[in-house]
């Protein structure tokens, strides 16, 4: 797997993204892409901007946020615990089977 601006590459396949990537994570059999954080186009809304994809491209699931407040977003993302890092200031530990927190932590 790589990936260039908006274009992802999996196992010879190429695949055109809405937004540039900052961050792509082999992650057992799926491919964890964090899109730029500072490309949302919902003006002030929240950006869900972490999604999961399976090896031949397809979407299995966009990561919720840990708050409902304007602006929110993932800037960061670490693997084993997929854990996603949001600019409200919460810790997230992810489901990579579904894109659902699991446990928050709010870190300010």
């Amino acid at each position: 797997m790589r990936y260039v601006e908006r274009e992802l590459f999996i196992d010879g396949a190429r695949r055109e993204l809405p937004y540039p990537i900052d961050n792509a994570i082999n992650y057992g059999d799926s491919v964890i892409i964090l899109f730029d954080p500072d490309c949302a186009d919902e003006g002030n809304g929240r950006f869900h901007n972490l999604v999961a994809f399976d090896r031949s491209g397809r979407v299995l699931w966009t990561a919720e946020l840990p708050t409902t407040d304007p602006g929110d977003r993932y800037y960061k993302v670490s693997s084993y615990p997929l854990t996603a890092y949001s600019v409200r200031s919460y810790d997230c530990i992810i489901d990579r089977h579904t894109g659902r927190i699991l446990e928050r932590t709010f870190t300010k």
